[in-house]
């Protein structure tokens, strides 16, 4: 699936951690948690964002924006951070 725009409601959570690893090809693995509880991981390359996962399920709220559902972990979650 090719996404030119998502829009992200953190539900006004902060961060409280972030971690980043440059690989070998350039590209920067990035690993975000929120205070929530909810981790986000995704690979920024020079064109874009590839292979966002997120440790909750999302859901769209009326005006188009994804939200973690903190009800529902999701069991196939990729954290790639450390491969």
């Amino acid at each position: 699936m090719q996404m030119n725009t998502f829009n992200f409601d953190a539900q006004n959570a902060s961060i409280s951690k972030q971690d980043s690893r440059t690989l070998t090809n350039g590209n920067e693995i990035i690993r975000v948690k929120f205070d929530t509880g909810l981790t986000m991981i995704y690979t920024k390359t020079p064109t874009g964002l590839e292979n966002i996962d997120f440790s909750h399920e999302l859901v769209k709220d009326i005006n188009g924006n994804y939200q973690a559902d903190m009800q529902h972990e999701k069991q196939d979650f990729n954290d790639y951070f450390e491969i």
